[in-house]
């Protein structure tokens, strides 16, 4: 299961024991030890049909809206066209959420409060100011 794996990856890492496996991510718990992903070759699809030998396919994410999203709230879609994630650090906010049990909200106010130089990309000027404001 996932929490049998984790729980044997986090008990190797405590124990300075080495661990290998195949994990997915984002996850929590590979926010929260630091671990080293081994190189696979690149992912082809021949490959990985016949032998599977080779990194899984990467898996695009895309985001969608309403149609008329643009017209009714111009400013939440040119949020969503500049928002930008990166797995690592999915990894640590998901870590972030399951060592203080948090909830989203929790997980947003991290994020706004440790991860400014991230989000402030986002948004505008003055959305900034006003978040900033409202979360002292």
């Amino acid at each position: 299961s996932g929490a049998a794996l984790a729980a044997s990856m986090e008990a190797a890492y405590k124990r300075g024991k080495p661990w290998i496996g195949y994990y997915w991510a984002p996850t929590w718990v590979l926010g929260k030890l630091d671990m080293t992903q081994l190189e696979e070759p690149p992912f082809e699809a021949k490959i990985f049909e016949s032998t599977a030998k080779c990194a899984y396919p990467a898996v695009k994410c895309d985001i969608i809206v309403h149609k008329s999203l643009p017209k009714w709230a111009p400013d939440v879609v040119a949020f969503l066209k500049k928002y930008e994630t990166t797995l690592d650090f999915n990894n640590r906010f998901l870590a972030f959420m399951r060592d203080n049990n948090g909830k989203p909200d929790d997980g947003a106010m991290w994020v706004l409060k440790t991860q400014e130089n991230l989000w402030t990309q986002w948004v505008t000027p003055d959305v900034a100011a006003k978040v900033k404001a409202a979360i002292k």
